[in-house]
């Protein structure tokens, strides 16, 4: 994993700095999104059956509590598994916004 893509912002590693804060704010909500449902695909992939369909009701039932806490017991490298969505996310970003130019 690229620990350095890791730390670097999205809005400075893409060039929008010139984006109004409620622009930044809102890509951010975005970005974040799709890393935690990729995450989540991954996440879903590594348990058994029950233990999806366990999920899915937390997930359902909106608890971000429970959710996170049964992510964290039955998934103890979810962490890993989130940076490794931001690094993908980040890569797939630049790569996108550098053949835009």
């Amino acid at each position: 994993m690229n620990k350095e893509l890791l730390q670097k912002n999205i809005i400075s590693l893409l060039g929008l700095e010139s984006l109004s804060e409620e622009k930044k704010i809102q890509l951010l909500e975005k970005l974040s999104e799709l890393v935690f449902k990729r995450s989540m695909v991954r996440a879903m992939e590594l348990l058994p059956e029950e233990s999806q369909e366990e999920l899915a009701k937390l997930v359902d039932l909106g608890d971000q509590e429970k959710t996170n806490a049964f992510i964290v017991e039955k998934i103890p490298n979810f962490e890993e598994i989130m940076n490794e969505e931001i690094v993908a996310v980040k890569e797939e970003m630049a790569e996108e916004a550098g053949s835009v130019e």
